[in-house]
């Protein structure tokens, strides 16, 4: 083989066809690499990550980053015993914000969109395109099996959004089940007593 020192020096047209497709080869690997290694923000752009769990504080590279999120994203969610639960998510924008402070909005998607939440984030640097935050959410204002939006906005701008569901706990199934069947019994009428 031919090194490519002497490719390069020697005026063939062969060794000019071999030096280019050489050439090729390594600028096509070079970009299947870059694609294998992208940035969490470029990966999960205009997304919000939502988890029930804490975020770890570092990760030991980009790709162990994105392998994490992926695995931790919720889209169903049900309430423990207490009927509160705190969730916490990661907004991921498709370039670098510069703020001091960003918007999260919660929407209740099975009530005609009402908003339920507003959420003041401050971020942690001047300018970032990835924003950690968590809100606390209970029963009373947030009612089991139905769908939720979170926005993150500037202003009247979205920056990243998700969904997600919050799903009926088998308590308090369990709980409204009792209750139904105590409603049925109590609305039954006796007609076994004498009218006069």
């Amino acid at each position: 083989m031919m090194s490519i020192q002497k490719i390069l020096s020697s005026p063939s047209k062969k060794n000019n066809v071999l030096f280019w497709t050489l050439l090729s080869v390594c600028v096509v690997f070079s970009g299947i690499n870059s694609a294998h290694s992208r940035k969490p923000a470029d990966v999960f752009s205009q997304r919000i990550i939502l988890s029930a769990k804490s975020f770890p504080s570092s990760f030991k590279s980009d790709k162990a980053f994105v392998k994490y999120m992926k695995r931790a994203h919720l889209k169903k969610v049900v309430y423990p015993d207490s009927n509160r639960l705190t969730l916490r998510f990661m907004a991921f924008f498709s370039r670098p914000i510069r703020t001091t402070e960003f918007t999260a909005l919660v929407y209740d998607l099975t009530d005609r969109n009402r908003l339920v939440a507003t959420i003041p984030v401050s971020p942690s640097q001047r300018e970032t395109r990835i924003l950690a935050s968590s809100f606390d959410i209970e029963r009373s204002d947030f009612p089991e099996e139905h769908q939720y939006k979170v926005m993150v906005a500037i202003g009247s701008t979205a920056l990243a959004q998700t969904t997600f569901t919050i799903k009926e706990s088998r308590t308090n199934r369990a709980a409204r089940r009792a209750r139904e069947k105590q409603r049925r019994r109590g609305s039954k009428v006796d007609f076994s007593k004498d009218r006069r």
